[in-house]
């Protein structure tokens, strides 16, 4: 099963562990899980230990400051993927990491489309403007078709 080397966590911790992700495994109907907390979730089928040991220091590295207001859903899915592709395919785990995450890899792309010749905006520039041309766009065609109607 590949859960000895989780060394903060007891027998019947690893076992609760286990059975968390085994059931999640099994779970077809996600919808109910949309109404559970991720923590709450975790910590009922796992444990408070384990959920604080393993499962919280998870949901901060992926989620950030949201994983307060993450459903349950999220791990159900992310159990299934990971179910799905160690069963599919090559029988095997094709996953990797990303060493320094990816913003390393989010700053590679953009330093090579700045060579290409691209033009960095930052994301609130980019809707704050985007929003403005928009309106525009929207009032000129309302007064073009204003005009047509009133001819």
């Amino acid at each position: 099963m590949g859960l000895s080397p989780v060394p903060p966590l007891g027998p019947i911790q690893k076992l609760r562990l286990a059975w968390t992700i085994w059931y999640a495994s099994r779970l077809r109907d996600w919808r109910e899980l949309e109404q559970i907390s991720v923590a709450e979730w975790l910590a009922r089928h796992s444990g408070r230990k384990t959920f604080e040991q393993i499962w919280l220091p998870l949901l901060k590295a992926k989620l950030g400051d949201t994983w307060q207001r993450t459903s349950a859903a999220f791990i159900w899915a992310t159990i299934q993927r990971m179910y799905a592709a160690r069963h599919t395919g090559h029988k095997q785990e094709m996953f990797g990491y990303l060493y320094g995450g990816y913003s390393r890899m989010l700053a590679v792309f953009r330093r090579r489309l700045e060579e290409l010749g691209s033009k960095h905006e930052p994301a609130a520039e980019w809707k704050a403007s985007s929003a403005t041309k928009e309106r525009s766009t929207l009032n000129r065609s309302h007064k073009n078709a204003s005009r047509s109607t009133a001819s």
